[in-house]
């Protein structure tokens, strides 16, 4: 880069700069190539567009997924709550403009253009003391729109400042494509991932239930082999029915935890709670008797207690 590129001061003064070896640009890359969060490369970027521009504002419009709009995702020098509720339409004379030119958007310069563009956008330029928009074009689409400006009514860009900001500009671009292919990586890599771990769990829960199972057939067969020596009015033929029941209620946990291998549509039942209290208190009321402590239970006269359950919004 020569050393006669354009700077602004403080007081909006044009100014010789020197980029002390290019350390400002090698930053700028270096930026661009390692580092894959949007955040950190937003602001990263913009530290390095400010030192090389002496801009004190800076916004960065994104898409806005489902949306046809874009909205700010970065500021520098505007309280981010400031920007809030803010919109460009992805479709707007804005964007059209910057897409089919492909080129920086310059107020001072281009009065045409900016007389092109809506009212609400206007209003955005000169509320912020906006001096430049440029496109974040990848493949032929925009991905993002920079907006350079600063509180100081004297800042301006000359016009070879802007043929290079276009060049960082698109360099900008493709470090945010890189970003979110990165992103929608790690994220399919993470669903793999869980995946996997899913697929184990089913291999551990099919041998979990395997080894569970054959003493719960044991089980079942003799009480279903006792069962018929007690008749029904005996306390005991109630307990074992209910140990039957509990046989059967183990033997659905184990198909539910099958279940995580398998894809299955949720299909809600309702639940009786007063059928699901008397079968507890059948079971505990011996040992509760043992100890000297009477329960009573009273089902509601309104009619039998549902529960259903219902997938999360």
């Amino acid at each position: 880069m020569n050393s006669g590129f354009i700077k602004y001061d403080r007081d909006g003064l044009r100014g010789k700069w020197k980029f002390s070896d290019g350390q400002i640009l090698r930053d700028f890359n270096r930026s661009l190539l390692l580092i894959v969060d949007p955040e950190s490369l937003w602001a990263s970027v913009a530290a390095r567009i400010k030192e090389l521009f002496g801009c004190g504002r800076m916004i960065l419009f994104q898409p806005e997924p489902g949306r046809p709009m874009f909205t700010p995702r970065f500021s520098q020098g505007i309280p981010p709550e400031e920007l809030s509720g803010i919109e460009l339409r992805r479709r707007g004379p804005l964007a059209k403009w910057l897409l089919v030119n492909e080129n920086c958007l310059v107020v001072s310069r281009d009065r045409g253009a900016y007389e092109y563009l809506g009212e609400a956008e206007r209003e955005i330029l000169a509320r912020y003391g906006i001096q430049v928009c440029a496109p974040l074009i990848s493949t032929n689409r925009l991905i993002g729109i920079v907006m350079l400006g600063s509180d100081q009514p004297n800042w301006r860009v000359a016009e070879k400042d802007t043929e290079f900001f276009m060049s960082l500009a698109a360099q900008f671009a493709l470090a945010l494509e890189n970003s979110t292919m990165y992103r929608q990586q790690r994220y399919r890599l993470g669903k793999f991932h869980r995946t996997e771990n899913l697929a184990a769990a089913g291999q551990l829960a099919a041998g979990i239930a395997h080894e569970i199972r054959n003493p719960l057939t044991a089980i079942r067969s003799t009480i279903q082999y006792v069962l018929p020596d007690y008749p029904e009015s005996d306390a005991k033929s109630g307990l074992l029915r209910e140990l039957l029941r509990e046989v059967d209620r183990i033997d659905d946990t184990l198909d539910g935890l099958l279940v995580l291998t398998r894809n299955c549509e949720f299909d809600p039942e309702p639940v009786d709670i007063g059928e699901t209290l008397e079968h507890t208190l059948l079971l505990v009321r011996q040992q509760a008797r043992r100890k000297n402590v009477n329960i009573e239970y009273r089902h509601p006269d309104a009619g039998r207690l549902r529960v259903r359950a219902s997938p999360m919004s």
